[in-house]
């Protein structure tokens, strides 16, 4: 099933031309799920809007010199009504080659690692990847970023960097950033407020002029769920899958 929206991968089809139509083929993947079908968190998709994608269509990134090609061959945001037709919004589906590399997943890279993107009752709500460890003579002094030591910091089981999960109060507030299920009054503003593109950038910029503690530039690489456009729903497919099964796709996915 993976192969409807990732590209097909294995021999048996990639040279079958009733499944694929060239073998050149192999890997390709160019298919737009819609929100409706893949139900990850939409707040990306949705500031895709016209605007932004006719805007986007006049830079490089949306390749000016096939603008107005008509839409089997204008080769720019293909979020835009010209080019979108009567598809719907969604996001694009990347291809599988090496996909181990590419922690965290989904488009807003919620999920730390295949496994539990294989397993979403296993996704973590709060969490941190590991930081790099401090030598001796920086303990305390200096804030270190992400360890990316392959044999230290990656977990070859789950694919994925490893982390750890927080509870809520870790780093965050637990009235205004640990909602979850029930938001109640703040949450719909704090969203409302971050749906404000303008708004969220002057934001942030405000909050960066503040003189930060150690501790809150450490909260800040923590990965909270609960906030606007970093939930972590969605591409459940395979939540029907048994563990070994999931076990077995996740060494087949070792060998792209």
């Amino acid at each position: 099933s993976c192969a409807s929206c990732h590209g097909a991968y294995s021999p048996r089809y990639i040279n079958d031309p009733n499944f694929l139509a060239d073998p050149t083929l192999e890997g390709v993947a160019s298919y737009v799920v819609p929100l409706s079908v893949i139900r990850t968190d939409p707040a990306r998709a949705n500031t895709d809007n016209e605007g932004v994608s006719q805007a986007l269509s006049r830079t490089d990134i949306g390749y000016p010199e096939t603008h107005g090609a008509g839409p089997q061959l204008d080769c720019g945001m293909q979020t835009r009504a010209a080019t979108r037709g009567e598809r719907e919004h969604g996001y694009l589906a990347p291809p599988l080659y090496g996909v181990w590399a590419t922690a965290p997943y989904l488009h807003n890279g919620s999920v730390p690692d295949v496994w539990s993107l294989l397993k979403p009752e296993d996704r973590p709500a709060l969490w941190r990847r590991v930081s790099t460890p401090p030598r001796p003579d920086q303990a305390g002094q200096v804030i270190m970023g992400f360890d990316t030591d392959i044999h230290r910091a990656y977990d070859g089981e789950k694919l994925g960097w490893k982390y750890d999960e927080l509870a809520c109060g870790d780093g965050t507030i637990p009235a205004l950033q640990c909602a979850g299920d029930n938001p109640g009054l703040t949450q719909p503003l704090i969203d409302l407020l971050y749906g404000n593109i303008l708004a969220a950038w002057n934001l942030g910029n405000a909050v960066s002029l503040l003189q930060l503690t150690t501790e809150q530039i450490e909260d800040r690489k923590i990965y909270n769920t609960h906030l606007f456009s970093q939930g972590n729903e969605g591409h459940d497919f395979t939540a029907v899958l048994t563990d070994q099964e999931r076990r077995a796709l996740i060494e087949y996915m070792k060998t792209l």
